[in-house]
């Protein structure tokens, strides 16, 4: 059950239990034997694998060419009050 809020949401108590396994996936996609505990059941599967050196390199590029193309800030209409407020915001809270 997910309980919502001003910042988000956040899931209630859950208990879970985690199997650790490093191996190679086979062509047919089967898992192994190792993970027998959990076939049948729910999971969350993470699959972390390493990639191609190339395709992993990233391009130096310039940062502000982005500007106004992220909308996580369209709001702002004057970023200098809108720092102010988060610095008073900050200061009432260690005072």
């Amino acid at each position: 059950m997910l309980i919502g809020g001003r910042y988000g949401c956040i899931k209630e108590s859950v208990f879970m239990k985690a199997l650790e396994v490093e191996t190679i996936i086979t062509e047919d996609g089967r898992l192994p034997e190792t993970l027998h505990e959990a076939f049948g059941k729910k999971v969350k599967l993470i699959v972390l694998f390493t990639e191609d050196e190339e395709s992993t390199v990233h391009k130096q590029g310039n940062l502000m060419s982005y500007a106004g193309q992220i909308g996580a800030f369209h709001h702002i209409t004057d970023p200098v009050s809108f720092q102010n407020e988060l610095r008073s915001e900050w200061n009432r809270g260690n005072a």
